[in-house]
Formats: structure tokens, C-alpha cells, sequence
């Protein structure tokens, strides 16, 4: 239920009730500046207009800007809801790719682990993050960058995944050179869902990652 204090402010800020409003004060702060003019005269009327004049710039002011504040107050939520349903889904989707890195540290796969691993990495998907494009706009750059990241290892990581499914079914598979691109998606799309996670609750759940991500991850730490 609205506060009374929303309910006065709504009320209060809609154009029929603000421009009799803002006549008022300015007629008021004329008269205490310029005395009461006398009524019918030149003076009265040129003191009328300027009153009339000023309620009217108050209130295009304020219509002018009503509708642009509700867009953004629209899209910050509709926002906020796109970045739980990225949030989700990138959840989902590091679990599945976790188990396909810990499948990879044979070094080599045979048919039926290259099965098992494409089986894990076939949930990979971007559409719920580049959904975000359209509410950068609404987002942080804290949001942006890790969003932008992802989008693009993930994609990275599916036409691998690609590839490794258009080889015939007897070939082994070395993994050497190719898992560091599911790892390099991995950590993106850890990243990405921290940061959604922390601008739509505030806090992250904890997902602990394959040993690769973690040994890959204190590399890139030493070498900054």
C-alpha cells in the first residue's frame, strides 16, 4: 500500500492540479515583491500575462518531463527482470559446463566421452544475456562489460562444441588447446552471473568451479 507521502506526490504532480498550483505561488510572490497592482490598468494586465506565462512554462516543463521519467522507471524493471532471467540461465548453464571441463582432463576423448561432454555442452546459450542489449541504457557498466564478455566466449565456446559434433564418431578427440576455451567461457559466464546476481539481489550464491577455472584464474592474477 502507497504512503501517504506517494499518495500526496502523485496527486500533487499532475498537471491540472500543478498549473493552478504554480499560478498561485507565482501570483504570491509577485504581490509580495510588487505590491497588489491596481485592477484594470496596463500594469495589471502586463502582471497578469507574466503570471499566466510562468504557470504555463512550469507545467510544459513538467509534462515535457513526466512521460521520460516514467520510460526510464519502466525500463529499469523490465530491466532488473531480463538480468534475473540471465541470471538464472547462466547459472544452469555453469554447472553443465563444469561437469564438460572435468570430462576433458583425460587429454584425449573417445567417442563416447566427446558424447558426454557435447551432451553438457549443448545447454550453452546466449540469448538470455544479449537480451540485455536492449536496457544497457538502465544497466551499470559493471553490468555492460561482464554481459559483453560473455556473449562472446560463449559464442566462441558453441562453435567449438560445433565443430567437435561434425567429427565422425570413431575419431578421438585431443582436448589439449581446446578445453582453455570452454575454461576462458567458464570464467566469463561466472563473472557475468556474479554481476547480475549482485544488481538484482544484492548477494551471490557461491559456485565452486572445476580446478581448471581456479588454476587459470590465479594465472591471469600473477600476470596482472
Amino acid at each position: 500500500m502507497p504512503s501517504a507521502f506517494t499518495v500526496f506526490r502523485n496527486f500533487f504532480f499532475q498537471p491540472h492540479v500543478l498549473a493552478p498550483v504554480s499560478a498561485a505561488l507565482g501570483a504570491g510572490a509577485a504581490v509580495c515583491l510588487l505590491g497588489i497592482p491596481s485592477l484594470w490598468t496596463a500594469e495589471a494586465a502586463g502582471w497578469a500575462s507574466a503570471v499566466g506565462t510562468t504557470a504555463a512554462a512550469i507545467v510544459a516543463l513538467y509534462v515535457g518531463i513526466a512521460p521520460e521519467r516514467a520510460r526510464r522507471k519502466a525500463s529499469a524493471k523490465r530491466a532488473l527482470a531480463v538480468t534475473q532471467w540471465a541470471d538464472g540461465s547462466l547459472g544452469r548453464q555453469l554447472v553443465h559446463l563444469k561437469y564438460a571441463i572435468e570430462n576433458m582432463r583425460g587429454g584425449v576423448l573417445d567417442s563416447e566421452g566427446r558424447a558426454k561432454v557435447i551432451e553438457d555442452l549443448a545447454v550453452l546459450d546466449a540469448t538470455s544475456v544479449r537480451a540485455l542489449v536492449d536496457y544497457f541504457d538502465s544497466l551499470g557498466p559493471e553490468v555492460v562489460g561482464p554481459a559483453g564478455r560473455c556473449v562472446i566466449d560463449i559464442e566462441a565456446a558453441i562453435q567449438t562444441m560445433c565443430n567437435m559434433r561434425s567429427l565422425p564418431t570413431d575419431t578421438a578427440l585431443d582436448m589439449d588447446g581446446v578445453r582453455e576455451i570452454f575454461i576462458d567461457a567458464y570464467m566469463s559466464i561466472d563473472d557475468a552471473r556474479i554481476a547480475f546476481a549482485t544488481q538484482v539481489y544484492g548477494t551471490v550464491e557461491s559456485f565452486p568451479p572445476p580446478i581448471e577455472v581456479v588454476v587459470a584464474r590465479a594465472k591471469l592474477k600473477a600476470a596482472q
